[in-house]
């Protein structure tokens, strides 16, 4: 049984990985997942962190595996949807999100790339807004969807929901903190604030607006 974890980059699909693995004892797939082990693997814990699971299949190959096993495989993904199959689909205040990702590219990366370019979607996933209408995860059956901002305020609430949604029991509590992330790998867990990032676009705030403001609405972030 394939499940999606899908997300427009550095919107919580780590963090949902980490509880899954931690309060849950499962472990959790990339779509591509050589990108994420040569990330992951750059900082001790990491991987043991996540709980990413390294496969020899990827793409399309990992998809037919998935879909046709009796035990859930959870594939994260930040492309737009390729099937059906159900879905849990993590958004975050899309200011927010576009700053962590243009760290995220400049400084884990290393490829240089401009806020504004970021904002307009000139980088790998594209626009923060087509991504979400990609997924459409407010109509799309079997989809649960889920706040950043909610899920990191709340893990509790974060447990029951994937318990509910995806047929799972968890095996122990778990707490995570963002200060502990930190340690492990700073330039991936900046922080966590929504508060810091949206201060940071601010001088581009009109270029945001124009291409993302009517999403914005539509979630009801201010």
């Amino acid at each position: 049984m394939l499940v999606w974890l899908a997300s427009y980059p550095r919107s919580g699909s780590t963090y949902v990985r980490i509880v899954l693995n931690k309060a849950f004892a499962l472990q959790t797939y990339s779509l591509h997942g050589a990108a994420d082990e040569r990330t992951f693997a750059a900082r001790a814990g990491m991987l043991d962190l996540v709980g990413h699971r390294s496969g020899s299949v990827l793409g399309d190959a990992l998809i037919k595996e998935a879909r046709a096993s009796d035990k859930i495989y959870f594939i994260k993904t930040h492309e737009p949807p390729l099937t059906d199959d159900p879905a849990i689909y993590i958004v975050r205040d899309g200011r927010s999100a576009i700053v962590s990702y243009f760290h995220y590219y400049n400084e884990v990366e290393k490829v240089p790339i401009t806020l504004e370019n970021a904002i307009k979607g000139n980088l790998y996933a594209g626009s923060w807004s087509d991504h979400f209408h990609s997924w459409n995860p407010l109509e799309r059956k079997a989809t649960l969807f889920l706040r950043f901002e909610d899920i990191t305020r709340n893990t509790n609430l974060l447990v029951s929901l994937l318990s509910n949604f995806c047929n799972i029991s968890s095996n122990q509590e778990y707490d995570p903190s963002f200060s502990n992330f930190n340690k492990i790998f700073p330039e991936f867990f900046r922080s966590g604030r929504d508060k810091d990032n949206i201060a940071e676009i601010s001088p581009l705030v009109e270029l945001f607006n124009e291409r993302h403001g009517a999403l914005m609405s539509r979630l009801h972030y201010s």
